[in-house]
């Protein structure tokens, strides 16, 4: 009976464990790794808020950050042409500008002319305050302080949340891979199949014979109660089966 109920179980498990259980866990490994490739992307985009100036923003694959200068000039109030000038002077001195396609905050794309991060108080600080309006000074030093700052501390932390959200992912899939590599093979499985099939026909063999032996034993055990009680044992018959 233990040995029935024994192969029972393996079969069952084998079972549970090849089919409903390595369904889950594909399951759930597709969706640890879309969720680590949404926050592997090269370009990350962003639009940042200063002084109520909408700034986009990009990091590209090598880890530079761009920032696009025009909604900068607009929202300083200067004068964009007068400002291109000055953006060919800066260039001379080493100061690196890019033409990239970003989003706005209307959601188009558009080509814009943006500035490495590095080089953006560069920019910034040539602009001669004392030489703008009056109305325009306190705005201009605003973001000379402001901008490069708070676009730096938005990126540096961005990359440390989709750091720790990859590490985490990470973790996930590979405490996930070391649970299917638990999980038997197709030739285990045949093998463990085929040691049941052999258990099967030994528990059958085991329960025949039992069956066979039950006349048997119960003339011991009668033998023994006669024997005890003192009655004559010679008139028992042993069964047929085993009788020579």
């Amino acid at each position: 009976m233990y040995l029935y109920v024994l192969t029972f179980e393996i079969k069952r498990y084998i079972l549970i464990k090849n089919e409903t259980l390595k369904d889950i866990k594909i399951n759930q490994e597709v969706r640890i790794m879309a969720n680590a490739r949404k926050h592997l992307d090269l370009v990350k985009e962003a639009i940042i808020s200063v002084e109520n100036a909408s700034i986009p923003s990009c990091l590209d694959k090598n880890g530079d950050v761009w920032v696009a200068v025009k909604p900068i000039v607009n929202a300083i109030g200067l004068n964009w042409a007068t400002q291109t000038k000055k953006f060919k002077h800066l260039k001379q001195k080493g100061v690196v500008f890019k033409t990239i396609p970003l989003k706005t905050k209307n959601g188009d794309t558009q080509k814009m002319l943006t500035i490495n991060l590095y080089d953006l108080p560069v920019y910034l600080y040539s602009i001669n305050v004392s030489r703008v309006r009056p109305e325009l000074r306190e705005k201009i030093k605003k973001f000379q302080v402001e901008t490069t700052q708070a676009i730096r501390e938005y990126w540096k932390n961005r990359i440390k949340k989709e750091k720790e959200e990859i590490e985490k992912a990470k973790a996930q899939y590979d405490k996930l891979v070391a649970e299917l590599k638990q999980i038997p093979t197709y030739e285990e499985y045949q093998q463990a199949k085929e040691l049941a099939g052999k258990l099967q026909i030994a528990i059958e063999m085991i329960e025949d014979l039992l069956t066979q032996a039950r006349p048997y034993l119960q003339h011991i055990y009668t033998w023994i109660e006669w024997k005890n009680q003192g009655f004559p044992t010679g008139k028992l018959k042993a069964p047929k089966i085993f009788e020579r």
